[in-house]
């Protein structure tokens, strides 16, 4: 018995906590003193789990490392576990890369409810090479239940590294005025995966460009006699 609730048709939500069976009985008088012989008891309930809840407040960056501000909260007052996820327009979700992970690569371990909380996405590390619209998402578990998950409107991502030109040289490397020049090169993308394309190649005399053969690599290219 609670006796410093007797008689009250409301409890507090402050009296109760997660778990609590509670139930009440009700003992009828009138204005004459006339009384039930015995107290009538109320169904038994028990207090549910509140679920946790996440708003996410803003994105910041646009390329490698992002940073995500969001709010949690939990009405219970528990710690939470954090999966981060990622998706790229209206794609599948996907495992996110999180630098403050605690369990495997997207979890978040006994996060305390706040505001302004962060957590930063190591976008290269699952998309190397990703250009586009991109979102992230987080879903709360208070140990009980998953809660109300929440998503960034998407942001613009850009990892994608220009590629570089090695051991660029004419063939024939002594050429003849007869002779027709190639334009060699090796191209090496940063991202691993990207091929060529739209390359820009200029060819000079005497330190002019000759705009005729722009971007070929071969073609009827004599080399002048000097």
């Amino acid at each position: 018995m609670q006796p410093s609730y007797n008689n009250r048709t409301t409890l507090p939500a402050s009296a109760t906590s997660r778990g609590d069976k509670w139930y009440c009985t009700v003992l009828l008088s009138d204005s004459l003193g006339a009384k039930d012989d015995e107290p009538v008891k109320s169904p038994e309930v028990t207090v549910l789990n509140q679920k946790p809840l996440v708003k996410i407040v803003s994105v910041s960056g646009n390329t490698g490392n992002i940073t995500l501000v969001y709010n949690l909260t939990d009405q219970d007052g528990d710690r939470c576990n954090l999966r981060v996820w990622y998706r790229f327009g209206s794609g599948e979700k996907r495992v996110a890369t999180v630098k403050e992970a605690t369990e495997g690569k997207n979890v978040i371990t006994n996060v305390a409810p706040g505001e302004g909380l962060q957590l930063t996405w190591l976008s290269r590390e699952d998309v190397p090479s990703g250009y586009g619209e991109y979102a992230l998402g987080i879903i709360p578990n208070d140990g009980l239940d998953d809660g109300t998950e929440d998503s960034s409107q998407r942001f613009r991502l850009d990892n994608n590294d220009a590629p570089i030109a090695k051991d660029v040289s004419i063939f024939p490397k002594a050429p003849f005025s007869s002779d027709n020049l190639r334009a060699d090169y090796k191209f090496e993308d940063p991202n691993n995966g990207d091929t060529e394309s739209g390359s820009r190649i200029r060819w000079y005399r005497n330190k002019v460009e000759q705009t005729n053969y722009r971007d070929k690599k071969r073609g009827p290219i004599k080399c002048d006699k000097t």
